[in-house]
């Protein structure tokens, strides 16, 4: 159970951190980022939910309660986009969508962040 809801927040946020490549302190002073992380953290809920896991149904709420108090910080995915480095897309945004599909639960905004960040999702090849 602890692991889903630190998994629930973690690809919701690493996902859109990365897309955005803007910390969440910043990020989440706009409403309509704000609702984006909402919502694909809602979908990894979802998917939590219908395999069975007890999850809170305020989970969403109390977990932007829980980051809107943390002090500013950058996320390891977004850094690792930032520094050319492989990420953890496929175990993040990745899994919730293949799970997802699984079960029959939509993600379409973990699928879009996926899509957006699919590219250099093994970090950025070395041309020299």
């Amino acid at each position: 159970q602890v692991i889903w809801q630190k998994f629930i927040v973690l690809s919701a946020l690493a996902g859109i951190t990365s897309a955005s490549l803007t910390r969440p302190k910043e990020l989440l002073q706009y409403q309509d980022a704000r609702k984006m992380f909402c919502d694909a953290m809602a979908e990894a809920l979802a998917v939590g939910l219908a395999k069975g896991i007890d999850l809170s149904e305020n989970l969403v709420e109390e977990s932007l309660a829980y980051v809107d108090g943390l002090p500013d910080f950058q996320s390891a995915m977004q850094g690792d986009y930032e520094n050319g480095r492989a990420t953890e897309l496929d175990a993040l945004s990745g899994a919730v969508i293949r799970l997802g599909k699984q079960i029959g639960v939509a993600t379409p905004v973990h699928s879009l962040l996926y899509s957006v960040l699919l590219p250099h999702k093994d970090g950025v090849p070395d041309t020299e």
